[in-house]
C-alpha cells in the first residue's frame, strides 16, 4: 500500500487538533510510518496509536464528509462495473452504491480532489459522491467486491434456492432433509452445503485468517474471518442454510450432529493445496442457534523468524537475550489473534539446539516443530498441565514452554521451575 506524505501531513495536523495524539507523537509517527514506507494511517492503528474508528471519525469532521462502516456493507455486484478493481486499487477507493446518475464512493483521501475528476471520467460523467474510510478498509473491501469466490459463492447459492436444504422449521428446532443428512454424512462433492463449506474454509485460508467465525443471527447467518487479529465479514449463506453448514462441520470434525444443547469441541485435518492443514472446531449454543469457530493451525504460514513479527530494534535485542537465559520466565499475554502462539513458536525456532531438551505443554500442540519435544494436555486422562510440568521436572528440561497458566498450581509449579 504505497504512502501518500501529503494526506499524511494533514493526518498528523488532524490528529493533534483533535486530540487523538500529542504533537510530539504524531511527528515520530509520522516518521516510523515513513521508514516502513506505510500510510500514517495504517501505521498509528497497527500500533495501537489511535483507534481506527476514532481517526475515521476526525478526518470526516474536519472536512464535513460522513463516514462508513465498510465492513457493514453487503455490495452489489452491478458495482464492479462502474470501474474495475485495478482503477479502484490504483485510486484508493471503493464504490458504495448507485442511485440514479450519483455514484458513493470511500476514500481515505478527501482532499485529492484531482483523483475525484479522474473518476468522474471513468464512470462517463457521473456524479461522485463521497464517503470517509481508511486505506485498509477499502483495500479489504476491494477484494470483497471484486473477489471471484464471493461471486462463486452467490452463483452456488442461487442453484441451491429451491428450498430443499430444510425439510421443515417449527419454533424450537428444524429437520433436515434425510437426504442431506446422507450427503453430510458421506461428504458427497456434489452436494451444496459441502461445496459452501468448503468454500468457506478454502477462502478463509487464501486470506491467511486466523479463525472462521459462524454466527446465527435472528434473521441471518454471518461469517466473519479473523485477519491481522481483526474480524472481518465476508459473503455468508441464507439462514435456512444455518443447520446444515454446522451439521457439515461437526460431521467433519467428528462431533455429535443432534447434540444441539451442549458445547463441544472437535478437530478436523485438512489436505489444501498440497499442505497439511488442521482446524480446532468449537460449537457454543446461542440464542438463534449454534455459533462454530474454527482455529485455522497452518503450519506453513506460521512466521520463525523474530525479525519478521515487527519488534521495535530494542525490544528485540532484549527478548532474544531473554529467551537465551537458563533460567527465569517470559510471559507472552495479549487478546485472541494477537500473535501470543507466532511470538512463542518463533522463540521455539531460535532457541533449539542439539546442545538443549526443549520442551512444550500445550492443549492442543497447534504446531508441531521437528527437534522439540512437545506434550498434549489430555485432562480426562489426567495429564493436566501441573500433572506435566511435574514429569518434565524429571526430564532434565534445558527450556520449558507452557501454553497456559490456567489455574493457580500450574502457576505455582511454573514459578518455582523458573527460579
Amino acid at each position: 500500500m504505497p504512502r501518500n506524505s501529503k494526506l499524511d501531513k494533514r493526518l498528523v495536523r488532524i490528529l493533534v487538533h483533535w486530540g487523538l495524539m500529542s504533537t510530539e507523537d504524531a511527528e515520530n509517527a509520522a516518521i516510523e510510518a515513513e521508514k516502513e514506507d506505510k500510510p500514517l494511517s495504517l501505521y498509528v492503528v497497527e500500533k495501537q496509536k489511535v483507534d481506527e474508528k476514532a481517526m475515521i471519525g476526525v478526518v470526516s469532521k474536519e472536512v464535513g464528509v460522513p463516514p462508513i462502516d465498510l465492513d457493514s456493507i453487503t455490495f452489489d455486484e452491478s458495482l464492479t462495473e462502474v470501474f474495475d478493481k485495478e482503477v479502484a486499487l490504483k485510486h484508493e477507493v471503493c464504490p458504495v452504491s448507485i442511485l440514479d446518475n450519483i455514484i458513493t464512493i470511500a476514500v481515505a483521501d478527501p482532499f485529492d480532489f484531482v483523483k475525484i475528476d479522474d473518476l468522474k471520467l471513468v464512470a462517463a460523467g457521473s456524479e461522485i459522491r463521497t464517503v470517509i474510510s481508511s486505506e485498509r478498509k477499502i483495500h479489504q473491501a476491494v477484494d470483497r467486491l471484486y473477489n471471484k469466490s464471493a461471486k462463486a459463492m452467490e452463483d452456488l447459492l442461487k442453484r441451491s434456492a429451491d428450498g430443499s436444504m430444510v425439510l421443515k422449521e417449527d419454533e424450537e428446532d428444524e429437520e433436515l432433509d434425510p437426504d442431506l443428512v446422507s450427503a453430510i454424512q458421506d461428504g458427497d462433492e456434489e452436494s451444496p452445503v459441502v461445496k459452501i463449506v468448503n468454500l468457506i474454509i478454502m477462502e478463509a485460508i487464501r486470506a491467511k485468517a486466523s479463525d472462521i467465525h459462524i454466527e446465527p443471527m435472528e434473521k441471518r447467518l454471518r461469517i466473519r474471518y479473523r485477519t491481522d487479529g481483526v474480524l472481518h465479514e465476508v459473503q455468508s449463506p441464507p439462514k435456512k442454510m444455518q443447520s446444515a453448514v454446522v451439521s457439515r462441520i461437526k460431521v467433519m470434525s467428528q462431533m455429535d450432529i443432534a447434540e444441539k444443547r451442549k458445547p463441544q469441541d472437535g478437530k478436523i485435518k485438512m489436505m489444501v493445496d498440497g499442505r497439511h492443514i488442521d482446524f480446532r472446531v468449537s460449537t457454543l449454543p446461542l440464542v438463534h442457534g449454534e455459533k462454530t469457530v474454527l482455529r485455522i493451525l497452518d503450519s506453513s504460514s506460521l512466521m520463525i523468524n523474530l525479525e519478521a513479527l515487527g519488534f521495535e530494534p530494542k525490544c528485540l535485542v532484549d527478548f532474544r537475550w531473554a529467551i537465551k537465559q537458563p533460567y527465569g520466565m517470559i510471559l507472552v499475554t495479549g487478546p485472541t489473534g494477537s500473535g501470543k502462539s507466532t511470538t512463542l513458536y518463533s522463540a521455539l525456532k531460535e532457541i533449539m539446539s542439539i546442545e538443549d531438551n526443549v520442551i512444550t505443554v500445550e492443549e492442543p500442540v497447534e504446531y508441531q516443530l521437528e527437534g522439540i519435544n512437545q506434550v498434549p494436555v489430555n485432562a480426562k486422562r489426567g495429564l493436566t498441565f501441573a500433572a506435566a510440568l511435574r514429569s518434565i521436572l524429571r526430564q532434565d528440561p534445558n527450556k520449558i514452554m507452557i501454553g497456559e497458566l490456567r489455574d493457580l498450581e500450574t502457576s505455582e509449579i511454573a514459578v518455582k521451575d523458573a527460579s
